[in-house]
């Protein structure tokens, strides 16, 4: 066959690029010293068999996970691939190098120093093995921004503190260091970095307290809880109060006292403050509680007293534990009760006294405190029990205080004038404290001051340096709120014809795309095989994986989205797309480019390492690993840049809480009784699902109808799985910190933090509860005995004419839905039984549902079916016949095919399978 004349240009065009990519490769070898560091670190790396391209002295564009800029390479992307083996002690001789990206692996052995690189920017080393760090790690790191050491045993023996080192790094955004077996106190010098935000210490063996440096950065996310050693972290959160950039506070599981600063309501952005299992003290600010941008609060396990705060709608606030007076959000103490606690603050809480002082009642059993007439409390003897502190003077608010006993303590200041309005006052005995100013008069009542040597003596300022008045004993002293690289050599004129060449065939090129430009289509998105772990690294003209243009598979089986992709398909995350608000992050409607549209949901960018990652990361495994028709299915993520991104299929009629509670403000139109059957039966299928058919147990922890979507047929799914946790197999309950949202936790979550799958099961009986009533489960605006859901319809469900009035009047309780109604009234009871064995599992739930939904029954019409089946077969026979045929030939289908892939579609979350 000849060769014809519109042949040419494009022999031409490829003889061209072929003898410039001949050129380049012969000039384009990656720099020798970074090949030989990469060749060092593949010889250390015992299943080589997983990095097959690293072959060649060209790693540049051809080496799985090296990123290069011209010959020298700028970043190691081998995240999650499952490599084992150690660092070489060389690793720094990458001078280039901006990006390290080895999490998620099995290395072990020593981390290398990273000493001297200092272009690099981000180190992502956690989730390893590696078991020493090199007294030189940190330093010469100038361009330093974000380092991620985190779950690794390092020099777990006698553990390691951080290096005045990262002083060289003043650029240094992220610190996370979460279970790497530090010890010793938080260094004070962090405070000098300026541009700190992000702070990771969790789960190491610190002691010792906040430093009040930290209040001279511009600090985000404070993580240090749980700390293991016998000391733990402790002391005040006074400086708190001055860091107003806060978002997020987990200082949980530690001995913190003291306590909360007011001018933590001064960080306007805080979302998240967990404070819960320390020794914190006094009253919880209402001004801190009350803070708009507030998510997630916890305080349980402590020993606060006074009012419970009220917390902003959607907030799930936990406070257990505790030793409030009263017993509901925002209800006030008593005045006397009020007195007494402010008398308590005076003295510094001791955590003796503030145990017994529990409960609004103070003539109910409260330690040296004794009542007459109508509980009024007329004695307070609270001789030797080594208070220390002043005497407030809110004290003389006590109407019919008759004895005070102080005695043999350790008070400061003077005794309040307040004392003198109390008309049936008759002993003060103060003796053998320190004490110290005038002596009120107090006419008729036996004052007895001995053993304070100063008494009478012109009174200090108290606290020592303090501007407090020395003369005014009725306003009591302290009561104020407690770069450069290498360079490619080479001779000017063998550059110049090389640039000239690469400049011909690239003009050639851009000629030939736009010639041929009509038959370029745009790709689109099919999964790749599950068996590639990894997400596979694509450079293009240097540039990195974020503009590749294919989408990837990654370890979970679940598609890699490219964020230029998501970008797109959410017009750069416009808040018109804005779907919803959570605690970590928000949800965006995005339309992809085959017209599909799917919910992403995009993590924000400053809680990428603390809990919100461990969210990200727990759906990406739960839902990557389940599949049921009842589970909102996750399509895919993102992990790039700082972004983390999770892509759902996408439900077109929202969240079940919009049909329940806002309809009419949304202009939907309400749910009628057969729909909400259908959608209890829809979540109920889908809990069954996690509890007994999955891969493991699954236990949801946060049901609830913001949680359950429904598509355009108004059947349900359950979503969001971050709080989602496995079962251990040979357990029936795991303890776990507290998650979820108040009023749907169940009794013996909430007080102990065990879960189990019946834990999930009161979710759904409350779930329930609210498909009956159309009633929040938490609603202040309802009266005093109908603001908690669950107590009032378990008590009005017991008495029919009493039920009638609690189902939600929309549904038109009539003889005929009355008995469906009550069956699933019946169940939700049973479901929310304070004993966990009492509750029924999700079968049952499933078998009782299913019984109430309208039944399928046979067809009226008849057919002839001698018309339509071969002669001498009963029609049955005839049918198994067609499935065994079928069946046949699929699998004659199937062995003409052997090995080869077949593709399933199944819309815009199609997966192939070989």
């Amino acid at each position: 066959m000849g060769l014809h004349c519109q042949d040419y240009p494009q022999i031409l065009l490829v003889s061209i690029c072929i003898i410039v990519a001949f050129i380049s490769k012969c000039n384009a070898d990656t720099d020798p010293g970074d090949v030989a560091v990469l060749e060092a670190f593949l010889t250390n790396i015992d299943n080589k068999e997983l990095l097959p391209s690293w072959k060649g002295n060209d790693a540049c564009g051809v080496w799985k996970g090296v990123i290069c800029d011209g010959k020298t390479v700028k970043g190691i992307s081998l995240q999650g691939m499952g490599l084992s083996g150690t660092l070489p002690s060389n690793f720094n001789q990458l001078g280039s190098l901006t990006t390290i990206s080895l999490q998620k692996n099995n290395l072990y052995g020593s981390l290398p120093s990273l000493r001297g690189l200092s272009k690099l920017q981000v180190a992502y080393l956690n989730d390893n093995q590696f078991d020493g760090i090199p007294s030189d790690f940190f330093m010469n790191l100038t361009n330093l921004v974000g380092i991620y050491l985190n779950n690794n045993p390092l020099n777990k023996t006698t553990g390691w503190t951080l290096p005045d080192d990262l002083l060289g790094s003043p650029q240094l955004t992220n610190l996370s260091l979460y279970n790497t077996s530090l010890v010793g106190s938080i260094p004070s010098f962090l405070g000098k970095l300026g541009s700190l935000q992000v702070l990771s210490l969790p789960y190491n063996s610190l002691e010792g307290p906040l430093p009040s440096s930290l209040n001279s950065t511009s600090l985000q996310v404070l993580i240090a809880n749980s700390q293991q050693g016998q000391s733990q972290l402790g002391g005040t959160l006074d400086v708190l109060g001055s860091i107003s950039t806060l978002t997020q506070v987990w200082l949980h599981s530690n001995n913190f006292s003291g306590e909360i600063p007011d001018g933590l309501s001064k960080a306007s952005g805080l979302r998240e403050l967990l404070l819960n299992s320390n020794q914190l003290t006094g009253t919880v600010p209402q001004s801190v509680a009350s803070l708009q941008s507030l998510a997630n609060f916890s305080v349980d396990n402590n020993l606060f007293d006074g009012p419970i705060p009220k917390v902003g709608d959607g907030v799930q606030f936990t406070y257990g534990g505790n030793y409030f007076c009263s017993s509901k959000p925002g209800e006030n103490c008593s005045a006397e009760v009020s007195v007494l606690l402010a008398f308590l603050r005076g003295v510094g809480y001791p955590a003796a006294i503030v145990k017994s002082w529990s409960g609004n009642d103070p003539c109910n059993r409260w330690a040296g405190v004794s009542c007459i007439g109508d509980n009024q409390v007329s004695v307070v003897n609270l001789a030797k029990r080594n208070l220390i502190g002043y005497i407030d003077p809110a004290i003389g608010n006590l109407s019919a205080l008759t004895t005070l006993k102080l005695n043999d303590n350790g008070l400061i200041g003077t005794i309040p004038t307040s004392l003198a309005g109390l008309k049936a006052l008759k002993v003060v005995d103060v003796s053998n404290n320190n004490l110290n100013g005038p002596v009120p008069t107090l006419s008729g009542v036996q004052v007895i001051t001995e053993g304070n040597v100063n008494i009478n003596n012109v009174a200090p300022s108290y606290p020592p340096g303090s501007n407090s008045s020395s003369g005014s004993s009725d306003s009591p002293p302290g009561s104020g709120a407690a770069p450069n690289g290498k360079s490619s050599g080479g001779k000017k004129s063998n550059s110049a014809v090389i640039i000239g060449i690469v400049v011909g065939c690239v003009v050639f090129i851009v000629l030939f795309l736009i010639v041929f430009a009509y038959k370029r289509k745009k790709p689109k998105f099919v999964r790749l095989p599950t068996e590639l772990q990894a997400p596979r690294h694509v450079t293009i003209n240097g540039a990195g994986s974020g503009e590749a243009g294919s989408s990837l598979v990654g370890s979970h089986g679940n598609m890699v989205y490219p964020l230029w992709v998501l970008k797109k398909a959410t017009d750069d995350f416009n808040p018109t797309n804005l779907l919803g608000k959570g605690g970590f992050g928000s949800v965006y409607e995005g339309k992809l480019e085959d017209g599909s549209k799917v919910a992403v949901k995009r993590m924000d960018p400053e809680l990428v390492s603390g809990k919100g990652l461990q969210e990200f990361q727990a759906e990406i495994s739960m839902l990557g690993k389940v599949r049921h028709k009842n589970l909102v299915a996750l399509l895919g993520y993102c992990t790039e840049s700082n972004e983390r991104l999770l892509v759902y299929e996408y439900m077109h009629q929202g969240t079940l809480s919009e049909h329940l509670f806002y309809w009419e403000e949304k202009g939907l139109k309400p749910l009628d009784w057969n729909a909400r059957l259908y959608i209890a039966l829809d979540v109920a299928h889908g809990m069954q699902y996690l509890h007994n058919l999955a891969y493991k147990i699954i236990i949801h922890r946060d049901l609830k109808p913001s949680n359950i979507l429904l598509d355009d047929n108004v059947r349900a799914k359950v979503s969001d799985f971050g709080l989602a946790k496995l079962a251990p197999e040979d357990k029936a309950s795991l303890e776990t910190r507290l998650a979820g949202t108040f009023g749907y936790l169940a009794p013996e979550y909430a007080a102990t933090g065990r879960v189990n799958t019946k834990s999930d099961v009161y979710s759904f009986g409350v779930v329930l509860m609210e498909l009956i009533t159309g009633q929040k489960v938490l609603d202040e605006k309802r009266s005093e005995d109908k603001i908690h859901l669950v107590p009032w319809f378990r008590h009005v469900s017991r008495e029919q004419e009493q039920f009638r009035t609690a189902i939600d009047p929309i549904l038109l309780a009539t003889d005929e839905n009355i008995k469906s109604i009550s069956a699933v009234a019946e169940l939700a009871w049973h479901s929310t039984q304070r004993e966990p064995n009492a509750r029924p599992d999700m079968g049952h739930a499933v078998a009782v549902l299913g019984s109430l939904v309208k039944q399928w029954k046979p067809s009226t019409v008849e057919t002839d079916d001698d018309d339509i089946f071969p002669s001498g077969m009963t029609p049955e026979q005839a049918r198994w016949k067609i499935f065994d045929d079928l069946s046949l030939s699929m699998a004659a289908d199937r062995s003409d095919v052997g090995t080869s892939q077949g593709t399933f579609h199944e819309g815009p979350g199609s997966v192939s399978a070989r």
